[in-house]
């Protein structure tokens, strides 16, 4: 869970293009390159009342290898698959509470 954690955040702070192209009706493609072309993404956003939520299948891929891919239904992320494992939207769940219980336990030593 670390390792796509690790991947969004040195995603989003690398120069980068973004490209969003309406491919149906209130449906966008939506894809995001770094300059060098090593970190690409590919998704689709649902525009709904104004807004734009994730929606569908998002990947991750850097120097062409596939490194995670998400499931959106309507902004919520339903599966995630890191290094061929799969977490559904429960386990992801859990393991943010443990995450915050190692927290709470570590502030209060």
């Amino acid at each position: 869970m670390t390792i796509a954690v690790a991947l969004i955040v040195t995603f989003t702070v690398t120069a980068q293009e973004q490209t969003l192209e309406e491919v149906g009706i209130n449906y966008y493609a939506y894809t995001e390159n770094t300059l060098n072309n090593t970190v690409h993404q590919k998704g689709f956003y649902k525009d709904i009342n104004g807004e734009l939520k994730r929606d569908g299948n998002w990947k991750l891929y850097i120097n062409g290898e596939l490194k995670t891919e998400a499931v959106y239904t309507n902004d919520k992320l339903t599966t995630l698959v890191v290094d061929g494992v799969e977490y559904s939207a429960k386990d992801l769940y859990i393991f943010r509470l443990e995450r915050k219980v190692e927290e709470l336990i570590a502030d209060n030593k």
